[in-house]
């Protein structure tokens, strides 16, 4: 992504600003309703809980269920609930959470993460995000990580070098037109 460029202060502002940005939300919708459409067991990562209960009102108008993991004592039901959908079921196809899943989190019929918020600086924290996807599952054929990196914010090449050391396979889109492409692809699943 790099049509937008960000002024921040420091990594609280950058953060802030990254989740409100509209077209960075809608490239991220584009890549998580594709996967959906395709079956998929998506689990979408943030730092912020306004993020998330953004997304899931998002989601709901755009027709897609989705459930929380946002920690704290008012979300435990909810959470627990989203839980069982996806594991009980499989009608739930989306899980929203906050650091509250990056650890612990079991649902092995999760195959599509996305990270939403910069992490690859923090080694032990993007192998626990990536690491909600990778557990074998009857029926579970691969698992794709998403990492929306955005090349005007500083840092990207270091994010970039970590990523592929952490991760065997790393493929970069480069421009929208990569994007277009890797789309027209994920759709033509469909």
């Amino acid at each position: 992504y790099e049509e937008t460029s960000f002024s921040y202060p420091d990594t609280h502002g950058l953060l802030e600003q990254l989740v409100m940005d509209k077209e960075r939300n809608n490239l991220i919708y584009q890549f998580l309703s594709a996967e959906v459409a395709n079956d998929h067991y998506c689990i979408l990562l943030s730092d912020r809980r306004k993020f998330c209960h953004n997304w899931q009102r998002w989601l709901s108008r755009k027709g897609i269920e989705s459930g929380l993991l946002v920690g704290g004592v008012e979300h435990k039901e909810e959470g627990d609930e989203s839980i069982r959908r996806i594991v009980d079921n499989g009608d739930l196809h989306v899980v929203i959470g906050t650091t509250v899943a990056d650890e612990g989190l079991d649902i092995k019929r999760l195959d599509r993460g996305f990270s939403a918020t910069p992490t690859a600086t923090n080694e032990r924290r993007i192998v626990q995000q990536a690491g909600r996807i990778k557990r074998k599952c009857e029926g579970k054929k691969d698992a794709i990580w998403y990492y929306f990196l955005d090349h005007k914010v500083k840092g990207f090449d270091k994010h970039l070098k970590l990523l592929k050391k952490y991760f065997k396979t790393v493929e970069v889109l480069e421009d929208k037109y990569d994007i277009e492409e890797y789309l027209y692809h994920l759709k033509g699943n469909l």
